[in-house]
């Protein structure tokens, strides 16, 4: 597969890849569904936006096929240190493939992520981040420390009704 910037007429096809992945999800199954002409707007944007260095600015590569049709796709912005800072930090989005994307090109993609933060002078640190919101998502720990990223918090959830509660926890 070849990386490149993504397109603003590939929009509908990146969604596309999250609506696929959803049904995987562990918000599927309690009806929580994606807000598809909000997912538009938000990726879109991110498109226009992307390769800027200030507060802002964007990052959006996708990993296309043979017939150049998107089949993975990375996503971050630029954000100012806790929002108040003078520098900036770099914090991903997404990183998200069809379900037969192999482990390698979302590599790639997190590498060309990374390495659009790190040319930035202004950037003072870069995110990356993973949920269980997939099964097996806990495999970018591994990776990311590989790769020279250090644990720095954590992300709790509380759901607020008892019922959803304990089908989050089976």
């Amino acid at each position: 597969m070849q990386i490149r910037p993504a397109r603003m007429i590939e929009t509908p096809e990146l969604v596309g890849i999250l609506v696929e992945r959803h049904p995987e999800t562990i918000y599927a199954a309690h009806g929580v569904d994606i807000d598809e002409p909000l997912a538009r707007k938000i990726i879109a944007h991110h498109i226009q936006r992307s390769d800027g260095t200030n507060d802002g600015g964007t990052f959006v590569r996708v990993a296309v096929d043979e017939n150049d049709a998107p089949q993975a796709f990375v996503m971050g912005f630029l954000s100012r240190v806790y929002m108040i800072g003078d520098k900036l930090q770099a914090v991903d989005c997404f990183l998200i493939g069809r379900k037969d994307v192999s482990a390698s090109v979302l590599d790639q993609l997190f590498d060309q992520y990374v390495a659009w933060a790190m040319d930035n002078p202004k950037v003072y640190d870069v995110q990356a981040t993973w949920t269980d919101i997939l099964p097996q998502t806990d495999r970018f720990d591994a990776v990311y420390r590989r790769k020279g990223f250090a644990q720095c918090g954590a992300v709790y959830r509380r759901l607020p009704h008892a019922e959803q509660q304990e089908g989050a926890a089976a």
